[in-house]
Formats: structure tokens, C-alpha cells, sequence
């Protein structure tokens, strides 16, 4: 469940790593145009409703051209669209702390 935003920003734009993608029963449909096979994992592209996904999955994980994934809530990033800024958390999980590189 998503928090509310305690402020208005305009155009949001949601990030969320492949790895934060998982097959599901039920969920976002998703239509696998190709796959990469880089042995202990494979790169699965496809999109959701004509947004381009890649989703990283076991080479265990059965695959079919149309499925569905879930995504893990805590792992939602929302940015401004109109400046590329980081937005706070919305999942109530806590925000990731910057690493200094």
C-alpha cells in the first residue's frame, strides 16, 4: 500500500529495478518480446502496456509469452518527471539512504 504525498509535484515518473520484478499469478500483464540467456540469470524484455520492462529471473523460471509480474512495493522509486528529483518514500517502508560513492 502506498502512502499519500503530502505535496503535489505534477508528472511523476516510477523506477523499479529488474530484480524488484517477479512472475505472478496475478498482477501487471506483461507480453515478453525476447530474452537474454546469461547463464545463471536471464534478461526478460518485454513491456507493460507499451512501457518497455526487463525483469531478471532464474533460468529455473518458467516463462510464457504473455504473464503477469508483481512488483515489491518497497522497492517503488517516484521521481519529478520535470527535474529527474527523488521523490520522499510513499511506501511507508522507509527510504534508501544515498551511499557516497
Amino acid at each position: 500500500e502506498i502512502a499519500a504525498v503530502s505535496h503535489s509535484v505534477g508528472h511523476v515518473t516510477l523506477g523499479i529495478r529488474a530484480e524488484d520484478l517477479a512472475p505472478a499469478a496475478n498482477g501487471l500483464p506483461f507480453r515478453i518480446t525476447f530474452v537474454e540467456e546469461l547463464g545463471a540469470q536471464r534478461l526478460v524484455h518485454g513491456d507493460i502496456e507499451g512501457q518497455p520492462v526487463t525483469v531478471t529471473v532464474a533460468p529455473s523460471v518458467p516463462l510464457s509469452t504473455d504473464m503477469h509480474l508483481a512488483i515489491r512495493p518497497d522497492a517503488l522509486h517516484l521521481f519529478e518527471t520535470a527535474t529527474g528529483q527523488r521523490l520522499p518514500d510513499v511506501t511507508g517502508a522507509g527510504a534508501a539512504k544515498p551511499v557516497p560513492a
